[in-house]
């Protein structure tokens, strides 16, 4: 049985989440997301559908992280399917709040 997997295209991109501190904010959610490329063939976790989505479940995600420092830094990844002159996908930063941010903005406390 072959596996399922969500295409991104620029109509209905997906997201990722990133911690600098840890990598890949994983949530099994979703499907994974699958590329293939004349280069090769990328895989990766799906953490939303939409920005609106990777961005709340971000924040609900922030507060729960208990080795948050000064230097955390977390960000919304974009995937919509292009790639580069290597075959890779293209990531855009979509959304990202560091520690400072997330105190002002009283995410945590």
């Amino acid at each position: 049985m072959s596996k399922q997997y969500i295409t991104p295209t620029k109509e209905r991109p997906v997201f990722k989440a990133l911690c600098r501190d840890f990598g890949f904010i994983e949530d099994n959610l979703y499907k994974e997301w699958n590329i293939i490329s004349d280069k090769c063939n990328m895989v990766g976790s799906t953490y939303a559908l939409s920005l609106a989505d990777a961005v709340t479940k971000l924040l609900e995600f922030i507060p729960t992280y208990e080795s948050i420092n000064s230097k955390s830094k977390f960000e919304i990844i974009m995937i919509d399917g292009t790639v580069n002159k290597y075959g890779e996908p293209i990531e855009v930063t979509a959304f990202s709040i560091n520690f400072k941010q997330s105190k002002k903005f009283r995410i945590i406390k």
